[in-house]
């Protein structure tokens, strides 16, 4: 058996999947419906994946509790008309990958900017040292800063998912 290591994000108001989700009338809290458990991450590297998006894709000062989290990815994206400063980007994304999750390398950095510059691809690879487990995460941005994961650029294959991811 799986144990839940946490919920995939984004979180969604009273649906997971196209399903509603059920309320349990008298505590007011969702009932633990089979759909409802389809939206829980089992896999380490799966939640080591969501974990390093929203680490990025959080501002510095968008975390309450702590104003220093987050790389604020979305700031660099098409932050110089066209002149993507990469270097900053890339130094902060690994500064930030060093304090706050420390368990993992980050073992390269590729930023792509499309020829008509409505969008940038931004692709993390890096290393899960305690299971000797290697990933990526691959992130498009488009010209209005909506964000798309591309799953199927992954190196790391869950076995048990029937996404394959």
């Amino acid at each position: 058996m799986n144990l839940p290591l946490g919920p995939k994000l984004p979180l969604t108001n009273g649906v997971v999947g196209d399903k509603p989700v059920n309320w349990n009338k008298t505590s007011g809290t969702p009932s633990m419906a089979a759909d409802f458990a389809e939206k829980l991450i089992t896999d380490v590297p799966t939640e080591t994946r969501q974990n390093l998006k929203n680490l990025i894709l959080t501002a510095p000062g968008e975390k309450i509790s702590d104003a220093q989290f987050g790389a604020g990815l979305r700031r660099y994206v098409f932050s110089m008309q066209g002149n993507l400063r990469t270097g900053s980007l890339m130094a902060k994304i690994r500064a930030q990958v060093k304090n706050y999750m420390p368990f993992i390398e980050v073992e390269d950095i590729r930023v792509e900017t499309m020829s008509d510059e409505t969008a940038v691809r931004v692709s993390i690879f890096y290393f899960i040292t305690p299971l000797g487990v290697s990933d990526s995460l691959d992130l498009n941005f488009d010209s209005y800063l909506t964000v798309a994961e591309n799953y199927e650029n992954s190196r790391y294959i869950n076995p048990d998912s029937p996404e394959g991811n």
